[in-house]
């Protein structure tokens, strides 16, 4: 799971609450030919988790401490200790300091077991002293909880149903305590359930390994992760594989092939909920699905993108932020094509880091991802182009409304950006409350800039996308 492709999945997994552990290779931090791309991996979770859980605790540990105390001694520590403090320049707070040692991190070895019995001991402290996590509940609720548990030595995941009973056994017969005792489970990070439709609802995943492992039945490095090719060939479904991992797109039957039928339209229903999949129905072709996080190629910008812009600039824009926009506006579009009959002409182009799409007819949005240079750098930005500049305001407030989503559903209510725009003919970029005030054309020289309420929270995708 340590591969990029795999990056858009885990913010499904990170939970307010809780005690985080961060785990590194301090030989790599060592070496001049890895620092770098170690360092970039190590401030990715710090940023992810401070993004998730900003009054959480964590733990960072160092491994291979035998090999850094052999060739180095306790001045290798430092050294990483010092590299480790560069990057935490952000403000940390929530790292639990190695206080015996007078390091940010504590260093094990796995394969002496040394240190070991030192992380444990800090973790239990960190958690003793961690009123944040302390919750009062009933017995019967632990014993709720412990029912669920246990059916982990043999499955990965209950129906509702069968869930409801093992609740009404430890006592808890009412369907609104049940559904409270539930929510608070999946806030622990104990189960994951979500609840934004019925076919969601109705699993109770209680082992997230097993989500994770079909999960990257799809979402996988293809080079890395390849399927049994015999196989599939027997199966009639080289071609299928072939456009997952050279097209991003799906079939029905390869999804069926990977998951079964049992669970095959809670997976689908989970992928489209967390933005990791779109229906592909924009053009006459037989129907397939999106996955924007296996799009590997990259928009080379050979010259300027046309249209009007504004900027959504973040101070950290996670790996799966853009794709899931992606996502997002291609099932827009499927739905106003479906809706309205053949009007979506164009036919989608989409990077990694760029996407035209047609979201009704003659309406054309393109989004690009301005990546930094400097890999460590925290600042990115996305930018959105209307060449039709009376779609601009309604772009703005539809791109807007979908970044809310984004942050309210997958990313915790984490994120923070601010929006400039641009002010023709001289280019100009104005910020959003100097726009407003100047009733900026194109943007906001109507009576408001927020026109329309978008509601983005507490309602499943096909609901938002209904009031854009």
């Amino acid at each position: 799971g340590g591969q990029e492709v795999f990056y858009s999945m885990h913010h499904i997994f990170l939970t307010k609450t809780g005690v985080y552990v961060l785990v590194f290779d301090m030989r790599e931090l060592l070496l001049s030919n890895k620092r770098e791309e170690s360092s970039k991996y190590i401030l990715f979770w710090l940023r992810s988790i401070r993004l998730h859980a900003p009054t959480s605790s964590l733990v960072m540990v160092g491994t291979f401490s035998t090999n850094i105390l052999q060739q180095e001694g306790f001045n290798g520590l430092k050294a990483i200790d010092g590299i480790l403090r560069e990057l935490l320049k952000e403000s940390f707070p929530q790292v639990f300091v190695n206080k015996k040692d007078d390091l940010l991190f504590f260093a094990i070895d796995n394969s002496e077991s040394t240190g070991l019995a030192t992380v444990r001991s800090a973790i239990e402290e960190v958690v003793r002293n961690d009123t944040s996590i302390y919750v009062q509940v009933s017995i019967r609720w632990l014993n709720f909880l412990d029912t669920i548990l246990k059916k982990r030595t043999s499955d990965g995941y209950l129906n509702l149903s069968a869930v409801k009973l093992l609740a009404t056994d430890a006592g808890i017969t009412g369907t609104l305590e049940q559904e409270e005792a539930l929510k608070l489970f999946h806030e622990r990070g104990m189960i994951i359930h979500l609840t934004a439709t019925q076919v969601l609802k109705n699993i109770i995943t209680i082992k997230p390994q097993w989500l994770i492992d079909n999960l990257s039945k799809v979402i996988r490095d293809g080079q890395l992760h390849q399927f049994d090719m015999e196989e599939i060939k027997k199966l009639g479904l080289e071609k299928d594989v072939r456009m997952v991992f050279e097209h991003a797109k799906a079939s029905y039957d390869f999804f069926e092939y990977v998951w079964g039928k049992v669970n095959l339209d809670f997976f689908l229903d989970l992928m489209r909920q967390t933005m990791l999949l779109s229906d592909w129905d924009v053009s006459n072709q037989q129907q397939s699905f999106l996955i924007p996080s296996l799009i590997q190629d990259k928009f080379e910008y050979t010259k300027g993108i046309v249209g009007i812009r504004c900027i959504f600039e973040f101070d950290f824009l996670p790996l799966g932020v853009f794709q899931r926009l992606l996502s997002l506006c291609i099932l827009q579009s499927s739905r106003q094509k479906n809706k309205n009959g053949t009007t979506i002409k164009l036919e989608p182009e989409l990077y990694s880091n760029f996407g035209a799409i047609e979201l009704q007819e003659g309406f054309v949005l393109r989004l690009q991802l301005q990546e930094q240079n400097d890999t460590l750098a925290s600042s990115q930005a996305i930018f959105a182009f209307f060449e039709d500049w009376t779609f601009a305001s309604k772009g703005y407030e539809i791109v807007k409304a979908m970044l809310e989503k984004i942050n309210y559903d997958v990313m915790g209510s984490g994120l923070t950006w601010n929006v400039l725009f641009e002010s023709k003919p001289n280019q100009e970029l104005v910020s959003l409350s100097a726009a407003r005030a100047q009733k900026l054309h194109p943007w906001f020289d109507g009576n408001d800039g927020d026109k329309t309420q978008i509601t983005s929270r507490n309602v499943d995708i096909a609901s938002f996308l209904d009031m854009l």
